[in-house]
């Protein structure tokens, strides 16, 4: 089963039947790429899944900017018809959305039938906006959605009493675990537990956290096999490794995640797969190659070509335009700058091309329909169940 399917299985099973589990945490995560603010028919107020306007539900802008809005319209909607999700309150919706900042930050909190407040922390939505903040965490202390995460959450606890939970997906989850780190000690006693589904770390590790071991013990991050972004930054040593028929960057959508057919949990593998490693290796060795002052050479010289692009979508179908007119874009530029974005980038094109039989691999391992993990596994990854 997938998320989807699992909402359909047990739509009639409350909370009081069938406890609160991970997958219902995934779900809850993903929630937050959904635009619930247009949910509402009282601007400011809260309201529950079952009074969303039923015209609603598979309106297009609901779902714009999500990775998969297909999927999450499908996610609303049995959400919307069950009893196990319908009575969930949504309130505080906050969204940020600020191009001269760097910041695309979404966060909502949600309160289920047995008051525990869950606060979903949105990931990288199919801006140009959120790719660039996620490529600022490769070079800066923090990021602004993190502080906006930490504020959010503050605000949060100081106004609702109850027990809470904190999760996220993608850079969501590392919105969740930054304010899982940051915590002042008079909220632990109410802090159940942060989610990080895929997540990436922290550019310093963890040790940057005074209160990080006050809280590790309720920190639970999860990779899938088979993808490579919970690689990037990653400073846990211990995490869980989900089963995902996705490849690559697709292993990273949660709906693609395999949960296992009694609803309990997810499916896990003891390893993440040969390829997936050795395609974050490569890509980590390449980032090794380069200083803080390159990376962010490189990042402000791809933006400069692609400022006319606003979403990840617009990029792949102006990629020739944009790229022919490189040099005018790059005129702003002193020649020694521009002598350097072009050995960076020529760095990363060696890399791809070297890189070119990894779809192939894929391919292999999946013939048929044949899983071959247990002969393709990396040995020796903390991680599994």
């Amino acid at each position: 089963m997938n998320i989807n399917d699992y909402i359909k299985k047990y739509s009639n099973y409350s909370f009081s039947i069938k406890p609160f589990n991970e997958v219902d945490s995934l779900i809850l995560a993903e929630l937050s790429y959904v635009n619930l603010y247009l949910c509402n028919k009282f601007p400011d107020s809260s309201f529950c899944i079952k009074d969303i306007p039923l015209y609603l539900l598979n309106d297009k802008k609901v779902y714009a900017r999500s990775v998969d809005a297909k999927h999450n319209r499908i996610m609303l909607n049995l959400m919307f018809n069950s009893i196990r999700y319908k009575d969930i309150i949504i309130k505080d919706i906050k969204e940020v959305f600020d191009k001269e900042r760097i910041t695309q930050f979404m966060a909502v909190t949600l309160i289920l039938p047995n008051n525990t407040m869950y606060i979903s922390f949105r990931g990288t939505d199919t801006s140009l906006l959120g790719w660039r903040e996620d490529f600022l965490m490769l070079i800066k202390e923090t990021i602004p959605s993190q502080d906006l995460a930490l504020e959010y959450t503050l605000k949060a606890l100081k106004e609702n009493d109850c027990n809470f939970i904190l999760g996220g997906h993608s850079k969501g989850g590392n919105l969740a675990f930054y304010s899982a780190f940051m915590l002042p000690k008079e909220f632990h006693s109410r802090f159940i537990k942060a989610y990080s589904f895929d997540g990436p770390g922290f550019r310093k590790g963890l040790e940057q956290f005074e209160n990080k071991d006050l809280v590790m013990d309720k920190l639970i991050k999860y990779r899938t096999h088979r993808d490579f972004v919970g690689f990037f930054l990653n400073n846990m040593e211990t995490y869980k490794v989900v089963a995902s028929n996705g490849i690559l960057l697709g292993g990273h959508d949660p709906f693609w995640w395999k949960v296992d057919n009694k609803g309990e949990g997810f499916v896990y593998k003891s390893a993440i797969t040969k390829g997936a490693y050795k395609t974050a290796n490569k890509y980590i060795k390449w980032l090794d190659t380069l200083s803080n002052d390159d990376i962010a050479l490189a990042i402000d010289a791809f933006y400069s070509v692609f400022y006319k692009c606003d979403e990840i979508y617009d990029l792949f179908r102006n990629v020739v335009p944009r790229v022919i007119r490189r040099k005018k874009t790059l005129k702003k530029y002193s020649d020694e700058e521009r002598i350097k974005i072009k050995e960076i980038y020529g760095r990363l094109f060696k890399f791809l091309r070297s890189n070119r039989n990894i779809d192939k691999y894929f391919k292999q391992i999946d013939k048929k329909g044949k899983n071959k993990d247990d002969d393709t596994s990396v040995k020796g990854v903390k991680g599994n169940k």
